[in-house]
């Protein structure tokens, strides 16, 4: 079995509920943050653990797949950001942005869909800028692609598509798919 990764860049439009989730978001990365230095050290399986009934008080209602990808951002960010030297200034996060979990999200009729709380699901209408692009949100929505890890913004989506081929059988008509296929180079 071959794993086949891709990720595409894609202008997109998000929804009321989508636009206002790229406002909470950061909130909670910045939630998390704090959090790193009330921590000290230690793994970031124990460090989601240690605070998160804390962080479903605190945003209650949200999907807890939203804790997971804020935690990630945060304790990554932190091990990137803090020199062992230095107190770990905390930023202040302006930027509107989303990383949706694997588990969240989907792709029907050329949008993201993601749950942001109980019973709010969000939708990104993705603008595809070729047909290259147009093809693969048909192939994701008939699910030859799982949509993996996400991240939206107001202008943009970076969408990872993972699908897994088996060579021994598939040769023939993947190597026929790859002649026949329309060179579209990036841009």
């Amino acid at each position: 079995m071959l794993k086949v990764t891709l990720s595409e860049l894609f202008r997109c439009k998000p929804d009321r509920l989508a636009y206002e989730f790229m406002a909470e978001y950061p909130k909670m990365v910045e939630w998390w943050i704090k959090r790193t230095v009330e921590f000290g050290g230690g793994s970031y399986a124990v460090f989601r653990k240690h605070f998160y009934k804390e962080w479903k008080k605190e945003w209650d209602g949200y999907y807890s797949q939203h804790a997971q990808t804020s935690s990630l951002v945060a304790f990554s960010g932190v091990q990137l950001w803090k020199k062992p030297d230095e107190r770990l200034k905390i930023p202040e996060l302006k930027w509107r942005f989303i990383v949706v979990s694997p588990r969240e999200v989907k792709i029907e009729k050329g949008e993201l869909l993601f749950s942001t709380k109980i019973g709010e699901i969000a939708h990104v209408k993705i603008i595809p800028e070729d047909q290259r692009l147009r093809r693969l949100l048909v192939q994701a929505e008939n699910g030859y692609w799982q949509v993996g890890q996400s991240i939206v913004t107001p202008e943009w989506a970076v969408v990872s598509f993972t699908s897994y081929l088996d060579l021994s059988t598939e040769r023939e008509t993947l190597i026929k798919e790859l002649l026949s296929a329309e060179a579209t180079p990036y841009r």
